[in-house]
């Protein structure tokens, strides 16, 4: 049996993260962790329930069910898979290095954010088998049964024979000859809306959790990944380098990238006086209740905004004018940064 690199070790384990740091990486070595669920839904007929920090484990050849609600599942680090309502899917098989899952009845959706080496992920529906190799988003129907890939590249193989499905193109999986055919890709149901929904959600606890990686010295593998973030109460997805957009327009920092934007020092804005300024020596709030920073650097620093003077007594004499400045050598304002 192919041995999975420890580096790989990073998707969600069914245990309590209630002492976890934030941003600390979560261990197994397993594909199928239930990582958030609205409704009801079924693990081998047996009702699934979940609490806070812990996120049950959908073992090899268990049946995960959907009735009315839906799923969000963890695969390989990276690879999202989220259930629409009344749907059905096995996981045939759970290693990191060779993840496959059959989907049974209704929908589903797979995010793939990052593909990373040595792992493996493909899906089948009936006698065919999906591969995914590239990031992109991807929807499966099981009645009738059709690939639409909204973005990225698939591969269908049916009878040894493997077909290239690009970006913008289905393709019905009942056919005679399975010939690629463009759709709208504008036309979203519940599930894709959804599914964007948790994309948002994600995305918001990165912040935190790349941050926290960056500091306990992110760059490696071991810092990227499923990561928990105890201030939503989730797991979020850190990339190992540079940063990634969702499908659904949302961005994913990794260690490194987050520490460039929130990290790195600020020069100072003294002008040469030796003083520093306003703006050098402010920090930028923290609310822990979010997890992320809520003000925004501007031209290479944090902006802040300029106290507001106060009024004078009506009983004071007016102060002398002073002579009007033709230039501002200390370079443009900031302005206030809003909620990011």
């Amino acid at each position: 049996m192919k041995r999975v690199p420890a580096v790989l070790v990073a998707v969600a384990a069914g245990c309590c993260f209630a002492a976890l740091a934030a941003g600390q990486a979560v261990i197994s070595a397993r594909s199928g962790t239930i990582h958030y669920l609205e409704g009801q839904a079924f693990l081998d007929d047996k009702a699934v329930e979940m609490k806070f920090g812990q996120f049950p484990e959908i073992g090899r050849q268990q049946v995960f069910r959907t009735e009315e609600g839906r799923a969000e599942i963890l695969l390989t680090p990276g690879v999202f898979l989220r259930v629409g309502e009344n749907s059905a899917i096995r996981m045939i098989s759970n290693p990191l290095s060779d993840t496959r899952v059959a989907l049974l009845r209704g929908s589903a959706l797979i995010e793939c954010a990052e593909i990373i080496k040595g792992t493996a992920v493909s899906f089948t529906v009936g006698d065919i088998e999906i591969p995914f190799q590239k990031r992109g988003l991807f929807r499966l129907d099981a009645e009738p049964p059709l690939l639409r890939v909204y973005s990225g590249e698939a591969a269908v193989i049916a009878g040894g024979v493997s077909t290239a499905v690009k970006d913008g193109r289905q393709v019905e999986l009942n056919a005679a000859l399975l010939v690629p055919a463009k759709f709208d890709k504008n036309d979203a149901d519940a599930l894709y809306r959804w599914a964007k929904r948790r994309a948002e959600s994600l995305a918001v606890a990165n912040i935190a959790a790349a941050r926290r990686a960056a500091r306990s010295g992110g760059g490696s593998l071991l810092n990227s990944g499923w990561m928990w973030n105890p201030y939503f109460g989730m797991i979020t997805y850190v990339p190992w380098r540079g940063s990634y957009y969702s499908p659904f327009g949302y961005r994913f920092w990794s260690p490194g990238s987050v520490y460039q934007v929130f990290e790195r020092p600020s020069p100072s804005l003294g002008g040469g006086s030796g003083m520093p300024s306003a703006a050098s020596s402010s920090a930028p709030s923290y609310n822990p209740s979010y997890g992320y920073t809520t003000a925004e650097r501007s031209a290479g620093s944090y902006s802040v905004a300029a106290p507001a003077a106060s009024s004078a007594p009506a009983s004071s004499a007016p102060a002398p004018s002073a002579p009007a400045r033709t230039s501002d050598s200390g370079g443009g304002r900031g302005t206030v940064g809003g909620p990011r």
